[in-house]
């Protein structure tokens, strides 16, 4: 999967994302415990379907992207509550293309856990 730096602002520093690392994620559980050893460092972007996006919605920790969901909140995902970070959920349907997810101020940014395929080359890049 390869990925293209687009620049959108005049900061000269910015990278492309990287993939880092590669986890075995059965289920929802699976997903949670991850999420658990990362939600006190950074954000975490969740992206699942059908089953597992279901399974994940119904987690007390996991916000689900929405069109309710504000635009504020998303661009503000360096933001910690009580020593965690937010944990939003989003899917094929909603989510994935063309909101603004940031984390400014979090110099390791947010971790985007991707548990579905894409159902198209577009949305990969």
């Amino acid at each position: 999967m390869e990925y293209k730096f687009i620049r959108t602002s005049d900061k000269s520093n910015l990278e492309a994302p990287k993939i880092e690392e590669f986890v075995e994620l059965a289920n929802a559980e699976d997903v949670m415990k991850e999420v658990n050893c990362r939600m006190d460092s950074c954000a975490v972007l969740i992206y699942a379907n059908g089953d597992l996006h279901e399974n994940l919605a119904k987690e007390d920790l996991v916000t689900q992207v929405t069109t309710e969901t504000p635009a504020a909140d998303l661009r503000s995902m360096d933001v910690s509550k009580k020593g965690k970070y937010p944990v939003y959920l989003i899917n094929e349907e909603y989510g994935i293309r063309g909101l603004d997810y940031r984390a400014e101020k979090n110099p390791i940014g947010i971790c985007m856990l991707i548990c579905s395929m894409f159902s198209d080359n577009r949305t990969r890049i």
